[in-house]
């Protein structure tokens, strides 16, 4: 889930050009936009996790909608590694610049999480940085299924954008239970040229013919919504044609 922050396009005086500069955007990872699987750590175990199968197991770790989302403990949301620990990787799919670790883990001491540690890799898998020795707090303070069960946040300090974490969890009774892992993190969202829709670097009568191609097919460029609502259509054909003259 990415939160898009506003956007302010300015007018370079007496130039005629209309760009929209580069902003940071909040990201909340979880299974829309990152993936999860063991590690090597459970070569021989392919299937390690004690109610459910590897598949569905993993797909619960990265399932929580949204920062502030709760989940109450059931056989078929919460995550189950008996006699052992587990290990697993995340890909975020490119390099983010990671600002918390969430985690939402079991109501009870005797199956709950009791350390995480991570271990933060960029693109190549050079590792950049960990965090040892977590100590969850425990998921909520009843020991109750019917609890709904909310995350606790801990801050990241890194210096380097981060593309895979691999995250090592045990328990005092070797016993791994909890319901979610997320982060969260920023990208940069790339600077517009606000007309530029044929992406050459100016913004002249070359860029006609491709910004009536988006308008007939309704495909999104960033460059064609020139009034930026979000969407290219037939009001971005006022302002469009504006640029136009004034270049």
């Amino acid at each position: 889930m990415i939160k898009k922050s506003a956007v302010f396009c300015f007018v370079v005086a007496l130039m005629g050009i209309y760009y929209c500069p580069a902003v940071e955007s909040q990201v909340f990872f979880n299974a829309s936009n990152i993936s999860v699987a063991l590690t090597d750590f459970h070569a021989g175990d392919p299937e390690p996790f004690a109610n459910r199968t590897t598949e569905a197991s993993l797909m619960s770790i990265i399932d929580a909608p949204s920062v502030d989302a709760s989940e109450v403990h059931t056989q078929s949301t919460h995550v189950w590694v008996s006699g052992g620990e587990l290990e697993v990787i995340f890909d975020f799919g490119q390099d983010y610049n990671l600002s918390t670790f969430h985690f939402w883990n079991y109501h009870s001491e005797s199956f709950d999480v009791d350390d995480v540690d991570l271990v933060f890799f960029d693109s190549n898998m050079n590792i950049i940085g960990t965090l040892e020795d977590i100590s969850p707090q425990l998921g909520n303070d009843t020991g109750f299924d019917s609890t709904p069960i909310f995350a606790e946040d801990f801050p990241l300090t890194l210096t380097r954008e981060v593309r895979f974490v691999t995250a090592r969890l045990s328990g005092s009774n070797s016993q791994v239970d909890f319901s979610n892992i997320g982060f969260t993190g920023t990208t940069t969202v790339p600077g517009v040229l606000l007309g530029d829709v044929n992406l050459d670097g100016v913004v002249n009568f070359l860029d006609i013919a491709p910004f009536i191609v988006l308008l007939a097919d309704g495909e999104f460029q960033a460059e064609a919504d020139i009034d930026q609502n979000g969407s290219v259509n037939f009001l971005d054909i006022g302002p469009f044609i504006t640029i136009l003259s004034n270049n």
